[in-house]
């Protein structure tokens, strides 16, 4: 067996460990958002009322607004990552800093939902969240480029595959700008950056009939 033939044997398994580790940094991450609710120590014990449950908005808030974005970033990073049929060190070095910024992600929350919205919390919220995007726009990338055998080049296509991850940058970078002025105007930015599925859908079903016709 020729080197290349074992270096290509290998692919598959050096694909599986990226997964697991991938899986289970999201995994984490998702745990540490989820448990990230705080009941103020006066309330234990107590009987609650409405106006008790009002300060534990804030953090619920943050919580599923995060807990929405890993789980959207979990879905395409598992779509592009079962599209690779090979890596490469570059690549490996994409999907750590992913991670690397996921996990930074239930800081940012904690933060976000320490108080009342303000514009300090909002950057670092929205720096994560840019620096995630970004990261994971150059992760989708490689990924398109290895889900080809080596030497070969991706087809030319209507709209380009990155359009969503594009449409997300765009959307996080103009949050984090809107954070310095008004910091509610980013939460209304971030809703808006949910849309990204739909827009990579839409990109790929638009690819698929040009490429048929």
């Amino acid at each position: 067996m020729t080197t290349s033939d074992s270096t290509v044997g290998k692919m598959p398994t050096d694909l599986q460990r990226i997964t697991t580790i991938g899986d289970s940094v999201f995994a984490v991450a998702l745990t540490l958002i989820a448990v990230g609710i705080r009941l103020p120590p006066e309330l234990i014990g107590k009987s609650l009322t409405a106006a008790d449950l009002v300060p534990l908005l804030n953090d619920m808030g943050a919580i599923i607004l995060s807990f929405c974005v890993a789980s959207i970033i979990w879905l395409g990073h598992w779509v592009h990552l079962r599209r690779a049929i090979r890596t490469t060190v570059p690549f490996l070095i994409a999907n750590l800093t992913v991670l690397l910024f996921i996990i930074l992600l239930p800081i940012s929350t904690r933060l976000l939902s320490a108080g009342p919205l303000s514009t300090a919390s909002a950057v670092v919220y929205g720096v994560n969240l840019l620096a995630t995007s970004l990261s994971e726009f150059i992760f989708r990338r490689l990924a398109n480029v290895l889900a080809l055998p080596e030497g070969e080049s991706l087809p030319p296509t209507r709209l380009p595959r990155e359009l969503g991850s594009m449409y997300a940058l765009t959307i996080h970078t103009s949050a984090l700008v809107a954070a310095f002025f008004n910091p509610h105007w980013s939460v209304t930015l971030w809703l808006l950056a949910f849309g990204t599925p739909l827009i990579e859908r839409w990109v790929h079903r638009v690819n698929a009939r040009v490429a048929a016709d």
